[in-house]
């Protein structure tokens, strides 16, 4: 996994700005029409998703915010004939591809610069209970996945006769109100997370309509109406689920089921990260792998706990356990191969692991899912101990070994196995936990930006540039001067522009600020993504100065 890391190529999953009009940070002579700003990819917005204030902080933009382009990457707002001279504010907040928001600001003045007076309105970065809920929703359905989906696809593949247990039952009904609460809470929440508005307008109809205008609106609904169909249907045909009667089922209706139940779960990656960004159609495979592996595992594992261990017979327990062992074995292979894929994809460099909160809780989930899969081993050997069939007992047997399988299955033994699976129940609902949790946050790959350093030599002065976070976003220009011997020296003057040549924006100037001994900071927002071009003039005397140019990536 660290080889496709270190190898990963540039991809992003939420929206980046690219460019504004008014470019970011400059004077234009006359008062424009409109703002406008343009993603790199398509973007939802609400009429307030751009936002102008003037020098008071008075709001002045007319109309609403409004797509400028077929493909919906530009967006824009209007702006009264004349504006007076000055300073304004920008605040925009728009929703991505992967249906997480993103927000930001920048300024643009008129004539000259002025001073801003008062608080600009920032834009709502959202309730938090609308937060932890949309959370919930999630983490339901992962639940609803497991104990519906993965809990009925093993019974029917290796135990059919469970179905005439209740707690079997229960246990795929439990898990369809999961589906139906998880994906009702979603469409219902996902608006209010994404305008940034309080818990009190989930009701507001103009918020729902506005969320399946969305990709993720769509597959939200989408998935709403197949588990819907899939609960009337396991209702109306009692008969298939529960065969009492002695007559073997259809395959039809299986077979309708499964396919509404794939279809299903194609919902999640199609909403989320897998669908945005490079390689969708491999990452949308990859994530549908990953989730029915996963089903398909805790499911088992959640029926052996609560039904097969405690009221199957020992026929029935030597029966499924080893099938089951190898439905396992093959679940981790494939959760295995695409957790690396999506590892590469999402996170891209080693560094990302550590240095961002995706990072972080993808080396928990992975740490988790290496303590689960050395549980799972136990479980393994405990079937090769009393579960296998008796001509696979008979041969291992004969190998002379001496903890050949005894082939019992009594009471204290079940309670041995039931132990160690509870761990590993556990331990897959901490994963889930955390998989809900990562669905909302920043991939690494767009949070991590690397530092920048370059080191320019000359014959009387070392430069040393540090830009810090490379990415459009609030970032710090770090100017280190030194003699060739390394000692810092003192600079009385230091002047800089940045010039983006390839939009045709600069040269803007930066302003530093003394740190220490030879050692100058700019804060500044980078106005859009490029490679930028920085020059610098270091006055270390009265007439000695410095010019250089260091070429910046900005993503």
């Amino acid at each position: 996994m660290l080889w496709f890391l270190a190898s990963a190529a540039p991809a992003f999953a939420h929206a980046v700005l690219e460019q504004t009009t008014p470019p970011a940070g400059t004077v234009v002579a006359t008062s424009p029409a409109r703002v406008s700003l343009h993603f790199d990819e398509q973007v939802a917005i609400q009429p307030g998703s751009v936002r102008v204030f003037d020098p008071a902080s008075h709001r002045v933009d007319v109309g609403g915010t409004r797509h400028l382009d077929s493909g919906g990457s530009t967006i824009g707002v209007d702006l009264p004939h004349t504006l007076p001279a000055g300073t304004y504010t920008v605040t925009w907040r728009v929703v991505s591809a992967d249906s997480h928001p993103v927000d930001g600001s920048f300024t643009f003045s008129i004539g000259h610069p002025s001073a801003v007076s008062g608080d600009v309105a920032a834009q709502d970065h959202g309730s938090a209970a609308v937060g932890w809920l949309l959370g919930a929703s999630r983490l339901f359905g992962y639940l609803g996945l497991v104990s519906c989906f993965g809990v009925a696809s093993v019974l029917l593949m290796l135990w059919p006769a469970g179905r005439r247990h209740a707690s079997s039952r229960r246990l795929v009904w439990c898990g369809w109100a999961c589906l139906v609460a998880s994906s009702a809470g979603a469409l219902m929440l996902e608006g209010l997370y994404g305008q940034g508005l309080p818990l009190a307008r989930i009701t507001d109809p103009a918020v729902l309509t506005a969320t399946l205008h969305t990709r993720f609106g769509v597959m939200a609904a989408i998935r709403l109406a197949l588990v819907v169909v899939i609960g009337g249907f396991l209702a109306g045909r009692l008969r298939w689920w529960r065969p009492d009667e002695g007559r073997k089922p259809s395959p039809v209706p299986l077979v309708g089921v499964g396919f509404l139940a794939f279809a299903a779960v194609l919902t999640w990656p199609l909403a989320g990260h897998a669908g945005a960004g490079m390689q969708a159609p491999e990452a949308v495979v990859s994530d549908t792998v990953h989730l029915l592996a996963m089903s398909w595992w805790l499911g088992g594992l959640l029926l052996v706990v609560a039904v097969l261990s405690r009221a199957g017979t020992n026929d029935e327990m030597r029966a499924v356990m080893p099938q089951f062992s190898r439905l396992a074995y093959w679940c981790v292979i494939a959760l295995a191969g695409s957790g690396v894929y999506q590892s590469w994809r999402e996170v891209g460099t080693v560094p990302a692991l550590t240095a961002t909160t995706f990072g972080r809780l993808l080396l928990v989930k992975i740490g988790a899912f290496v303590v689960l899969v050395l549980l799972g081993n136990l479980a393994r050997h405990w079937v090769w101990r009393h579960a296998l069939p008796g001509s696979a007992r008979t041969a291992f047997a004969s190998t002379g070994q001496a903890d050949a399988p005894t082939g019992t299955i009594d009471v204290v033994t079940r309670s041995a196995l039931r132990r160690g699976l509870h761990a590993e129940v556990l331990i897959g609902l901490a994963i889930l936990v955390v998989t809900s949790v990562l669905v909302n946050v920043e991939q690494a790959r767009t949070a991590y930006a690397a530092p920048f350093v370059k080191t320019t030599t000359s014959s009387t002065l070392d430069v040393q540039v540090a830009v810090s976070p490379t990415k459009v976003a609030a970032s710090h220009i770090h100017v280190y001067a030194y003699t060739p011997a390394g000692v810092p020296v003192p600079l009385t003057s230091l002047t800089g522009t940045i010039t983006l040549a390839a939009k045709q924006l600069g040269p803007l100037p930066v302003k530093f600020q003394i740190a220490g001994t030879g050692h100058e900071i700019a804060d500044l927002t980078w106005p859009a993504a490029g490679r930028w071009q920085l020059d610098l003039a270091l006055q270390t005397g009265a007439i000695s100065t410095t010019t250089l140019q260091v070429t910046v990536p900005i993503r």
